[in-house]
């Protein structure tokens, strides 16, 4: 989906931050994360779609039906991923006090313009109250009867992407020491996204994405091929 009403919330955010957290680099970091999980989402969609599907996100062309189950998959992915960056924030210690304010500061940010189909504040809540496989588990299993193509996605797909929402959120916030532990852990769980002739599975600079297999997360591809 689009990054529709994300954007603008982030100045607001950002005052936010700098005053709950006495700091004055909350521009930086509401910018890195509206723009790296947004990219993150869109990356989970186009590997969890068909190709036509994906090449055709957002369009009008799609069956209304197919336009709202898209919708509610962004929105189920927007939930895990608030629980998942708030999980990083307090594993790695980023803010002062995680709980509960980073999730409800992010959520503000990354939804409060939408118009969501479904109550995303009580799926945050429950994300929250799982332990990690749990969440990992739950979303999967929700994302594949909103999607139902998304049963054929690599299984490895739904292990990484937690990893790869920690990712963005230690970089976000400037902690190159964290986000090495991450990368190291993403390794762990498939060594062979090393194997990359372009990027070596290697940290890439802020924002970036590798065009060959699609680090920080990697696309359907490349995860087929190496399986």
């Amino acid at each position: 989906m689009t990054t529709r009403g994300v954007h603008p919330a982030a100045a607001k955010a950002a005052a936010e931050f700098d005053r709950h957290e006495g700091r004055s680099d909350g521009t930086e970091i509401a910018n890195r994360l509206t723009k790296n999980l947004t990219a993150v989402r869109e990356s989970l969609l186009r590997c969890v779609l068909t190709p036509d599907q994906s090449n055709a996100l957002d369009s009008m062309l799609l069956p209304t039906s197919q336009l709202r189950a898209q919708q509610q998959a962004s929105e189920e992915i927007e939930a895990f991923m608030v629980a998942e960056s708030a999980e990083a924030v307090r594993l790695f210690k980023l803010v002062k006090v995680a709980d509960p304010w980073y999730a409800e500061w992010l959520k503000a940010m990354r939804l409060e313009s939408w118009n969501p189909l479904g109550n995303v504040s009580e799926r945050i809540a429950g994300y929250l109250e799982q332990s990690g496989d749990e969440r990992r588990l739950q979303f999967s299993n929700i994302l594949v009867a909103t999607i139902p193509e998304a049963r054929r996605a690599p299984l490895v797909l739904f292990r990484l992407l937690p990893t790869a929402v920690h990712l963005t959120t230690v970089l976000a916030f400037g902690d190159t020491k964290a986000a090495k532990k991450v990368r190291a852990d993403q390794i762990k769980i498939l060594p062979s996204i090393t194997y990359c002739r372009q990027c070596h599975g290697e940290l890439l600079a802020d924002g970036k994405e590798c065009s060959a297999c699609g680090n920080p997360l990697w696309n359907r591809h490349w995860l087929c091929e190496i399986d």
